[in-house]
């Protein structure tokens, strides 16, 4: 548990400094709100594509791993779970802070705090709910339906770099002005869609 400690530490302050350093930068342009947009959907839909490829055994392979890392040398297993820890805390931290920067180049400084704090509220209610009733949780189903918004939120946010792109004219052998308009429609439809489906997965 100490080293899951350390690992969720470093992970937070990773995640808290890259905001600081993107805040730090002050207004985006679009062409940073673009490539922003673009280095936040990468990592998500390669998430989408990994636990579509190991969702049924990867819950076994987790356990596995750290059952057979437990058994070895005490100082090296810390250290691979909190590192292990780390990754998989970090590489939403800063998916969410690229993210929510790229976005901010549209919103209010205020609104977007207000957000965040209300995210990390959930969030960590999420994750204490988890913790104790996650076991009962039917693991393939889960990675299914968590998959699918994953990808519906990667391609909305795809969508709004390829936006942005558009607006700074940026984006060259087509007609800029004239895809600008059509890629904020579509993005609002796979919004709506996503939404949609998360609202429905929260009723019996």
């Amino acid at each position: 548990m100490s080293a899951i400690y350390v690992g969720i530490a470093l992970a937070l302050a990773t995640s808290i400094g890259l905001g600081i350093t993107l805040a730090y930068f002050g207004a985006l342009s679009s062409i940073t709100a673009g490539w922003l947009a673009i280095a936040a959907a990468v990592p998500i839909l390669w998430c989408v594509n990994h636990m579509h490829h190991a969702g049924p055994s990867m819950a076994q392979i987790i356990n596995q791993k750290l059952s057979d890392i437990s058994h070895k040398i005490p100082f090296r297993a810390c250290c691979l779970v909190a590192a292990f820890t780390f990754f998989m805390i970090a590489r939403e931290g800063i998916e969410a802070a690229t993210m929510i920067a790229s976005f901010s180049i549209d919103g209010g400084a205020g609104a977007m705090v207000a957000g965040g704090l209300i995210g990390l509220s959930l969030a960590a209610l999420g994750a204490l709910t988890w913790v104790k009733y996650g076991r009962a949780v039917p693991i393939n189903s889960f990675f299914k339906m968590s998959g699918i918004i994953l990808f519906l939120l990667g391609l909305q946010i795809l969508i709004y770099g390829i936006h942005e792109f558009t607006e700074a004219m940026a984006i060259p052998l087509i007609d800029n002005a004239l895809w600008h308009q059509r890629p904020e429609s579509l993005a609002e439809k796979v919004g709506q869609a996503r939404h949609s489906l998360q609202t429905s997965l929260s009723y019996p």
